[in-house]
């Protein structure tokens, strides 16, 4: 059974699975004084805690670039709605105007950088489809013609 193979994945879950039925089965059959039921039933919650991580830890080590990814992302996120009134702030209220005549160019410029983009899309789409060959890269950088 390796590390990082489906029957540890599958023993984990049964474990996450099996630990908090048998905590709550055996919960009032601890038996002995009142120290010693008061550290098993620790060793009890302890032991559903300890299946619960490692069942997390065995998914994130399954599904790594994902998981990784998705945590950067809802911690930007999260940065972002935390400070929302500042930048809210800083780029609508503090903002100054732009001039009128640096305003029009801006506006300009814009509209030839959309219309330069949708020539050049249109115009690939229609070589693909005549039917025309695009390289497509491989990981080792080498391009190989799709049809």
């Amino acid at each position: 059974m390796s590390l990082t193979g489906t029957a540890t994945l599958v023993v984990a879950v049964i474990a996450a699975l099996v630990s908090p039925v048998a905590c709550m089965w055996l919960w009032s059959r601890v038996r002995g004084p009142r120290a010693v039921r008061g550290g098993s039933r620790m060793a009890l919650f302890a032991a559903c805690q300890v299946s619960t991580t490692l069942l997390v830890g065995v998914l994130v080590n399954d599904y790594g670039p994902y998981f990784i990814s998705a945590l950067i992302c809802a911690s930007l996120l999260t940065v972002l709605w935390h400070h929302r009134v500042a930048l809210l702030t800083l780029f609508w209220v503090a903002q100054k105007t732009e001039p009128g005549a640096s305003s029009r160019f801006h506006w300009w410029i814009r509209t030839l950088i959309v219309l330069a983009v949708s020539a050049i899309m249109i115009s690939s789409r229609e070589r693909v489809g005549r039917g025309s060959r695009l390289p497509s890269y491989s990981a080792g950088g080498s391009a190989s013609p799709v049809t």
